[in-house]
């Protein structure tokens, strides 16, 4: 356990090979004594680089993992290129007023928010994993070791035409359904149902678990199709419906006691399966049906830190959508197939994110120069697209007849055309997909009898749960 790493501590020889040096406050642990704690005294690290529990002047009580906190301060100043030093910021708590501090992963947001493309999206997630408050849940350096070692970036691998998907099958979901909504955070995976066979199964929010293959249902959230996102490393969910209308409320998780509270302000609008997207400090809400049915063009934004009130922004839509799935591609904000009052649409189309985000500062001019730009329609209807993948990458999907297809497509930009470029093990529409890690995704629930009828979604409805994996051909 070295106790003091930082940038200082890492020289690098003649051939720039990198080493570890000032050992003098390093302590012998136990090879097998990983998440072992001891009481020490205050570590004499670093202040930026160190973690919460060895700065405990009381306390102190750490062990290796302070290590992989301060791997993860060394990371971030590497891919910022500025000192990592932790905002003293404090959050106002809605519920009591109170100002709170900011976890220690969202004291560095400002330096994560500089870590942009898909494969600083993986690497971003094991930092903030590395800086998550609690020592026992972050990962062994044996672990981040494993990470740093995989194989190339999903999207990165499928266009070298060496790799494919292995698919992996998993415990089959508790219920069967389909237009899932899906948030990953480290070996847990949320989902909900956007439709189900059984209307109960909408009401329910679950957990899957990747290291044990079990699943279990949360407490319910009082929203039915409702959207989940990860925000400041806390499930949320927004809009939906109940019995007697469509829902504006934002509801967090607290995985803690089990239970859900409205840490975030409701949205401006009423929506059901609308867009949901964060990036940086700003989640940003999009389309939906509101409570009279029709189809919403609107965004709105709101700073989760400040947790400030929902904003209207000026940018719209291209058209007014339903049930989609907004993502980031590198520096965009793209839209891949949605629903509109008339049906369904593969049209493609993208802006740039901080465009967005940032209209509000913008000149009256300056919005109207704003434009979606859109490009070729997706090869399927009602397909997936996955998650920060850059270029965009779908799956699965369906034909103008209904005909569903087990296609995975990566977007050629120079062409402005799809290429088939793997396959899922069975044909699926209305698929739900996540990223795991930088070359593995996990795809949930599907139907596979068709998009245009409603028995056939209801029949068909499938509970299968799959895991694939990059892997050299």
């Amino acid at each position: 356990m070295h106790r003091d790493l930082s940038s200082n501590n890492i020289m690098l020889t003649n051939k720039l090979v990198a080493k570890i040096g000032d050992l003098g406050v390093a302590k012998v642990v136990r090879a097998d004594s990983t998440k072992t704690r001891s009481k020490l005294t205050t570590a004499p690290g670093t202040l930026h680089f160190m973690p919460p529990e060895a700065l405990d002047e009381v306390d102190p009580v750490y062990g290796t993992p302070i290590d992989v906190f301060s791997f993860a301060g060394i990371a971030l100043h590497l891919f910022s290129e500025e000192w990592p030093t932790p905002s003293a910021a404090k959050i106002r708590d809605p519920a009591t007023s109170e100002l709170v501090a900011l976890s220690e992963a969202g004291r560095r947001q400002k330096y994560l928010d500089k870590m942009t493309g898909e494969a600083a999206a993986e690497l971003k997630q094991l930092i903030k994993n590395c800086l998550d408050d609690d020592p026992i849940k972050r990962p062994s350096m044996g672990e981040v070791k494993e990470k740093l070692l995989e194989s190339p970036p999903l999207v990165e691998a499928l266009q070298t035409k060496q790799y494919h998907l292995k698919w992996d099958k998993c415990s089959d979901l508790p219920k069967a359904m389909y237009d899932v909504s899906v948030a990953v955070d480290g070996n847990s995976v949320y989902f909900s149902a956007g439709s189900a066979p059984e209307n109960e199964t909408k009401n329910n929010v679950y957990c899957y678990d990747i290291s044990t293959d079990q699943w279990n249902t949360l407490s319910p959230p009082g929203h039915c199709r409702g959207v989940l996102c990860m925000v400041d490393n806390k499930l949320s969910i927004f809009g939906g419906c109940i019995a007697y209308g469509t829902l504006s409320k934002v509801s967090t998780y607290d995985r803690d006691i089990n239970s859900w509270s409205q840490t975030y302000p409701a949205m401006i609008n009423e929506r059901l399966l609308p867009g949901v997207a964060v990036y940086g400090d700003h989640v940003m809400v999009m389309g939906g049906e509101d409570e009279s049915d029709r189809c919403l063009d609107n965004i709105e934004m709101m700073n989760w830190q400040q947790k400030s009130p929902w904003k209207e922004v000026s940018t719209k839509l291209p058209v007014r959508m339903w049930n989609i799935k907004p993502t980031l591609s590198g520096e965009h904000l793209l839209i891949v197939g949605y629903s509109t009052a008339t049906g369904r649409n593969k049209g493609s189309y993208q802006i740039p994110v901080s465009t967005v985000t940032s209209v509000e500062e913008l000149e009256l001019s300056d919005q109207a120069a704003i434009q979606w730009k859109q490009l070729s329609p997706a090869p399927y209807y009602k397909t997936a697209t996955v998650p920060y993948s850059n270029p965009p990458l779908i799956i699965g999907g369906s034909d103008v007849k209904g005909v569903p297809t087990s296609d995975i497509s990566l977007y050629d930009t120079s062409k402005d055309s799809w290429i088939k470029v793997d396959s899922l093990t069975s044909a699926g529409v209305h698929v739900g997909v996540a990223t795991i890690n930088n070359n593995t995704i996990i795809v949930i629930g599907s139907t596979s009898g068709g998009d245009n009828v409603a028995t056939n979604l209801t029949a068909s409805s499938l509970p299968t749960v799959e895991i694939g994996h990059i892997v050299r051909n």
